[in-house]
């Protein structure tokens, strides 16, 4: 057996599939190495010129500038195919960059600090739309599912050398700005990269052009006649508006404690790189295992469960004894910590997941209205309430806000995985809801997703239908899911 071969097998890698997921792959290294060093430039940039005060204003201003983003990517979506739309999500974050490192010799440092800091967000939504829409449409679900943490893999390897690299770049360059050119570089490789899948994949890509005749369907008022979809709406923004709240409380312990722009960033680089050290080992070792074991579920609501945790004992620390700063400041890092490693490990895979029941023809439009627009305007409305807790109230305050919303978002997620098991026994009985698409009663559509015990009995239950159709797939379904239990 050759070496090819043996690395295939354990990598879970099927015939025909090697090609896209090294294309995919090389696209997920060149973003991590971009990310680590603008978030770590920018951070640090931010926090030096303008301290905590204004972290509430970057997050509004983020927000604004994010669902303007969205906004656009959504109307060119319904314009362009889906290749050149990609560049198009793809040129400014090249474009800005090197704008960025050219006006810091013109432009005063805080005004640059501002914008860098203000496009992390927009950054990151943009680049990451590219790998799921092309995941999504160079595999079938079942693929994605199998093959999504091996593909975004790359970019956890190369954000760990960015940001080690940071600290020793910084004592080569005499200005920090220097770190964007190479940031640069690392986005005229991802150009060619979406090029050669472009050239090669031209027929895949072409299927999920945009359908006239979803523009209706697509719209946020159909949505929203349609709980699914307000329910992962509402999810999605629960999930940001918590994100946020986690950042401002870390940054802002942070800012207490470094001052200078220099050690911001290699404290940003070193602590980030440990995260990303961590998220492999999870990733590799555990987060297929808790998956498989215990379905989506579990994915959806461990995150908001272990923060909710630990930032409220931060609050109860502070309420009852009056926590110190270093003793703040571990217990934020540390949900900051279980943020970063368990949103790629375990939830970012089950929030897609839930892409799964909705029509291929409108998931894309979908997933663009979720990312570009509702998480947006969800980073305005943190950016907002922050602001106010900083003018009219204390740490107190934002801490109690922040486990409020760590509940909140906690129910969330049991009440959208509630809806999304409904919804997959709704398509197996046939019962289309609108923009849900029957084919999720495949098998092969739903997955692991629907596999742990409680989706089985579900099935179960589904069985007892008097109709032969939903009852013969869903039969299919029950024997694939439940083997031991079909006779």
């Amino acid at each position: 057996m050759d070496l090819r071969r043996l690395l295939r097998d354990a990598l879970n890698i099927h015939p025909g599939e090697g090609l896209p997921i090294a294309l995919l792959g090389a696209y997920s290294f060149l973003i991590g190495i971009f990310l680590a060093l603008f978030i770590s430039l920018a951070n640090a940039s931010f926090l030096a010129e303008f301290g905590v005060g204004y972290l509430p204003h970057g997050y509004i201003v983020t927000g604004v500038v994010g669902y303007l983003a969205g906004a656009t990517l959504s109307q060119l979506q319904r314009h362009l195919p889906l290749r050149r739309l990609l560049y198009c999500a793809l040129a400014p974050a090249l474009v800005l960059t090197v704008v960025y490192r050219v006006g810091a010799a013109f432009v005063p440092a805080h005004w640059l600090a501002f914008a860098m800091f203000v496009s992390i967000g927009p950054f990151i939504t943009l680049l990451y739309f590219i790998l799921r829409s092309l995941v999504g449409c160079l595999f079938d679900l079942r693929q994605g599912k199998r093959l999504f943490g091996l593909i975004s893999s790359g970019d956890v390897v190369s954000s760990m050398i960015g940001f080690f690299s940071v600290p020793l770049l910084i004592r080569f360059f005499d200005d920090v700005s220097d770190l964007l050119p190479l940031g640069a570089a690392a986005l005229v490789g991802c150009f060619f990269v979406l090029h050669q899948i472009g050239r090669r994949y031209a027929e895949q890509l072409g299927k999920a052009d945009f359908d006239e005749g979803q523009v209706e369907t697509g719209s946020f008022a159909e949505l929203a006649r349609q709980r699914y979809f307000v329910w992962l709406f509402l999810l999605s923004a629960a999930t940001i508006v918590g994100f946020y709240y986690i950042d401002y409380a870390f940054l802002g312990q942070l800012r207490v404690r470094f001052e200078d722009k220099a050690y911001l960033a290699q404290f940003i680089s070193v602590f980030y790189g440990i995260i990303r050290i961590i998220e492999l080992v999870f990733k590799t070792f555990l987060s297929g295992r808790l998956l498989g074991q215990y379905g989506l579920r579990f994915g959806l609501v461990s995150m908001p469960a272990l923060l909710l945790a630990c930032v409220g004992l931060a609050w109860v620390a502070n309420l009852l004894t009056g926590a110190s700063m270093t003793l703040l400041f571990l217990l934020m890092a540390f949900a900051k910590l279980i943020e970063r490693v368990l949103t790629k490990s375990l939830y970012d895979p089950s929030f897609n997941s839930l892409y799964q029941p909705i029509n291929p023809g409108l998931r894309l439009a979908v997933q663009t209205k979720a990312e570009g627009i509702v998480q947006q305007l969800a980073v305005a409305l943190a950016g907002g309430t922050l602001l106010l807790l900083g003018r009219y109230g204390s740490l107190d305050w934002v801490l109690t806000v922040l486990v409020l919303l760590m509940a909140a978002w906690l129910g969330a997620a049991v009440l959208m995985y509630r809806e999304y098991r409904l919804t997959l026994l709704r398509n197996l009985a046939g019962q289309r809801l609108g923009g849900v698409d029957n084919s999720a009663s495949d098998a092969s559509s739903v997955d692991n997703s629907a596999s742990d015990a409680s989706s089985v009995e579900l099935l179960a239950e589904t069985l007892g239908e008097e109709e032969e159709g939903p009852c013969r797939r869903a039969l299919g379904l029950y024997e694939r899911l439940a083997p031991g239990r079909a006779g």
